[in-house]
């Protein structure tokens, strides 16, 4: 397969149905045709050459066609492959970067579709971008269900009623009301579904005889206490009970809070990789496009056309066309 540049087929028209015969010889045609500034033109493969005698108006008509082509032609972006045992040739045209990088900002993959068609580039931009959305969603769904499970684990487990009673019998009100116990850094918000709530039961020290399970290290607990023989204070971390529940808690919390990072990381996986599928596509455009122009230096951009224009008669005024595109 070799490449060729769409040209200008060159055919002149017969006179009219009702003009005679020439009968002449065709090195005679040959001769006229030069004189007039017309020269056969090759158009079959077996290498022969046809010329029909042309009228003024034919000249005319065929130079007003010729320049319009040819002009099309030098104004086309496109360079055409051909395959000359079979005839069939198709367009490798300039593609456009802004095009391919919107497509693919859009759809990953999208724009490689469009530089170079279905293509392992195409389907892995798009498999990236489908396989990171696929586990976003799967990760945040398991997230919603580990919270949905720690959440009603709290509600069975963590009674706001047992966590005051600890103020009353432990804390003088008004000091407690002042702030001056630095082991209460926290207040727990008035809606028991805020997502502060459900955090600072399990997290902080001060919340911890809410715990149904909750126990001194010398195996008391919250039934050993009262009004006027509350709890020992707990201070600088002494005194803490433990609590088997309030660990296990906090384990649900942490796997459900990890599930929910890895669905941001996959959402940016997936921006990540739809900046990149648009960056690459609008370089893949770019360098397709110096391809096309015949280089890939900044040099191969300028492009020299020469062309001949009738302006008086067939082909008699050359041109030359420079273009750069930048």
């Amino acid at each position: 397969m070799r490449v060729v540049f769409a040209g200008t087929c060159l055919c002149l028209l017969a006179a009219g149905a009702d003009a005679d015969t020439d009968h002449r010889s065709p090195s005679v045609l040959v001769t006229e045709a030069n004189q007039a500034h017309l020269s056969p033109t090759p158009l079959l493969p077996s290498g022969e050459r046809y010329l029909l005698e042309a009228t003024d108006f034919d000249r005319e008509l065929h130079s007003y066609r010729h320049e319009s082509s040819l002009d099309q032609m030098l104004a086309s972006d496109d360079a055409w492959i051909g395959d000359e045992s079979t005839g069939e040739s198709f367009s490798v045209g300039r593609k456009s970067p802004i095009a391919a990088f919107l497509l693919s900002a859009l759809v990953p993959g999208a724009g490689q579709f469009y530089n170079e068609g279905l293509g392992l580039k195409a389907v892995a931009f798009l498999g990236a971008d489908i396989g990171a959305w696929v586990a976003h969603f799967s990760f945040k769904s398991d997230g919603d269900d580990m919270t949905d499970e720690f959440q009603q684990f709290r509600k069975d487990h963590w009674s706001e009623e047992r966590y005051r009673n600890f103020e009353e019998w432990s804390y003088d009100a008004d000091s407690l009301a002042a702030g001056l116990y630095r082991e209460f850094s926290h207040t727990l918000p008035g809606d028991p579904e805020d997502q502060q709530y459900y955090e600072q039961v399990g997290k902080y020290d001060q919340y911890a005889w809410g715990w149904d399970d909750a126990v001194l290290f010398d195996g008391r607990t919250y039934a050993d206490f009262g009004p006027g023989s509350g709890m020992p204070r707990i201070a600088n971390g002494n005194n803490v009970p433990s609590s088997a529940n309030r660990t296990t808690y906090e384990i649900m919390r942490d796997d459900a809070n990890t599930s929910y990072d890895w669905a941001d990381r996959m959402l940016f996986a997936a921006t990540l990789n739809r900046a990149i599928s648009a960056v690459e596509a609008f370089l893949s455009a770019r360098a397709h496009n110096r391809a096309v122009d015949g280089g890939s230096s900044a040099f191969s951009s300028i492009r020299v056309k020469p062309s001949l224009k009738s302006k008086h008669q067939f082909g008699d005024t050359p041109y030359v066309t420079v273009s750069w595109r930048f």
